[in-house]
């Protein structure tokens, strides 16, 4: 890093290593890496102290191998900064893990929080993805955590959930066989310099507006990556076709064969109308990717977003809209020279997709567009709306907004979970809960509308936390 700076032109430095004794330079690999460790450590203790004095935290861990194929996990915390009263998500360190069971992890994570200095007293939440080790009911992480400490809830990572409800969705044929081929065209441009280079000059030269110049590869477990990737690769469909016709052109043998392969999966109106759904598809659900890793998203605006999706979805199932999608993709095959036509049906009916019909837009209606809604509708459902009976959930009707559907016996059946934690009793908080709906019943509507969870947080420290005591220790729960 010094070095690197002094190549940089930093004159400063350089007459620092010119005037300095060899013994005080600290260059060699050991000072470097032991400076490293020394900045990550306070690091981490400014981060653990922050934990500490907030009431509670949660953890959130994912297990991984990398290029050195050796596993390891991420452990951060999340937590509500009782200073600013905002949510704070940090990460705070990789463990080696040699093992991936759900009792080893669990050890692990057990044991680095103690390292740490965590309690898990005050541990009120654990994220994770929804794997077998990590989630499983009686021999996964969470459940050998929870029988520690009983009062800790597990959430499966909402961006995780999204990943398999999409992937579920997508286990269509026409479109399984559109991610392949768009991720065989990604790799085949990506994989050679001189490829890239002759697809940067076909971009440039027949989509001059295109911000982009390179096709961006498909990532199994990033959705928002995917999304890119299918949005840009249908944006450079036509510089695409030319640069493969560019490749056959000018080369033989196995790149001939695999580009000619490319092109002709390419030239196909099943792939094409296959290409515009998913743009549909994936156009609504773009957005709440990318939300979904926001650290400031409470679990209220999750559900919100999740219903919006879920609202567009359903209405998108009207036939005029896939009328509009089916005319794209017939007004894009047009300028592609593509003819417009259904895959050979076998006479036996063996598979929902051999439909006796000789309507085009029926058959792609049919066994592509309705089928790959009705997977995406039902996935949601069943990966985000069928817990709402939950604690969490419960506790949301807390919040300005929701005060109308306010139910006080859900609110204090959630609130006996956690009744060892508030500073007061049960009929204090009843009572506080009476005080609150008064209170937001004089405020106008837009005022409940307009803040978030957090901002509400706030508004109680400042102002009246002393007379919501016990609302004001509840609230984190739902960040």
């Amino acid at each position: 890093m010094s070095l690197g700076k002094i190549d940089a032109s930093d004159e400063n430095l350089r007459k620092h290593f010119e005037s300095a004794s060899k013994n005080v330079t600290f260059v060699s690999i050991t000072v470097q890496n032991e400076l490293i460790n020394i900045c990550g450590s306070i690091i981490t203790d400014k981060l653990i102290k922050e934990v500490k004095d907030s009431d509670f935290y949660s953890i959130l861990c994912d297990e991984t191998s990398y290029l050195a194929h050796i596993e390891q996990m991420s452990l951060s915390v999340r937590y509500v900064d009782t200073t600013t009263c905002t949510i704070k998500e940090n990460f705070i360190c990789f463990v080696s893990v040699f093992e991936c069971t759900g009792e080893n992890l669990a050890n692990v994570i057990i044991q680095k929080l103690k390292e740490l200095g965590l309690s898990l007293e005050f541990l009120r939440c654990q994220g994770y993805d929804g794997g077998a080790n990590m989630s499983g009911k009686y021999k996964g992480v969470q459940a050998r955590i929870l029988n520690l400490q009983p009062k800790t809830s597990y959430t499966h990572c909402a961006s995780h959930r999204l990943n398999l409800t999409l992937l579920k969705a997508c286990n269509v044929l026409p479109i399984k066989k559109l991610f392949s081929t768009v991720k065989e065209v990604c790799n085949f441009v990506r994989d050679s310099p001189k490829r890239v280079d002759l697809f940067k000059k076909v971009i440039t030269e027949h989509l001059p507006t295109s911000k982009s110049i390179i096709l961006i590869k498909l990532c199994e477990t990033r959705w928002v990556e995917s999304h890119e990737a299918i949005l840009r690769f249908s944006d450079m469909i036509l510089p695409i076709i030319i640069f493969l016709e560019d490749v056959i052109g000018n080369t033989d043998g196995n790149i001939l064969s695999k580009c000619n392969g490319l092109l002709q999966s390419v030239l196909n109106f099943e792939f094409i109308l296959s290409l515009e759904v998913a743009v549909e598809i994936l156009s609504i659900t773009f957005p709440i990717s990318r939300q979904l890793q926001n650290p400031d998203l409470d679990l209220t605006k999750c559900i919100e977003m999740i219903n919006l999706v879920l609202l567009a979805l359903k209405n998108n199932r009207e036939d005029t809209k896939c009328t509009d999608i089916f005319n794209r993709a017939v007004s894009k095959a047009g300028v592609l020279n593509i003819d417009v036509k259904i895959p050979r049906i076998c006479k036996r009916q063996a598979h929902r997709s051999n439909l006796t019909t000789s309507s085009t837009e029926e058959y792609f209606k049919i066994t592509v567009y309705f089928t790959i809604l009705d997977n995406f509708i039902t996935s949601i459902q069943t990966m985000f709306l069928d817990n709402q009976n939950n604690i969490l959930f419960k506790i949301q009707q807390l919040i300005p907004n929701y005060l109308n559907a306010l139910s006080e016996e859900d609110i204090l059946k959630g609130a006996s979970f956690y009744e060892s934690d508030l500073p007061g009793t049960l009929n204090e908080l009843k009572s506080e809960i009476m005080l609150w709906q008064l209170h937001w019943a004089k405020q106008p509507e837009k005022n409940k509308k307009s803040a978030r969870l957090w901002q509400h947080l706030k508004r109680l420290k400042v102002d009246i936390s002393q007379t919501y005591d016990n609302y004001y220790l509840f609230l984190p729960y739902y960040l």
